[in-house]
């Protein structure tokens, strides 16, 4: 179900929701197991989404610990992806 909300979020980017995607992004990537702080940035990767996936570039920074991610989540919220980078 989170997956479906952030397809869609994602589709329809905004600076209402910018909120919403960092958080979703972050839960995204704590439930496939890895560290998440706090999201510092989210960049969409014009690249490598699709109209089926859409890619993201994700940071996380806590201060003392910074990791980048590359997050897909496919269009329809099926499932997604976890890349660490």
């Amino acid at each position: 179900m989170r997956a479906i909300v952030l397809a869609a979020v994602f589709l329809v980017p905004t600076v209402a929701h910018a909120e919403t995607v960092q958080s979703m992004a972050a839960h995204i990537i704590r439930s496939a197991g890895y560290w998440c702080a706090r999201v510092s940035d989210v960049i969409p990767d014009q690249w490598r989404s699709t109209p089926n996936r859409t890619v993201v570039m994700v940071a996380c920074d806590d201060g003392k610990e910074y990791a980048r991610y590359r997050v897909t989540v496919t269009r329809d919220g099926s499932g997604y992806s976890v890349e660490e980078l």
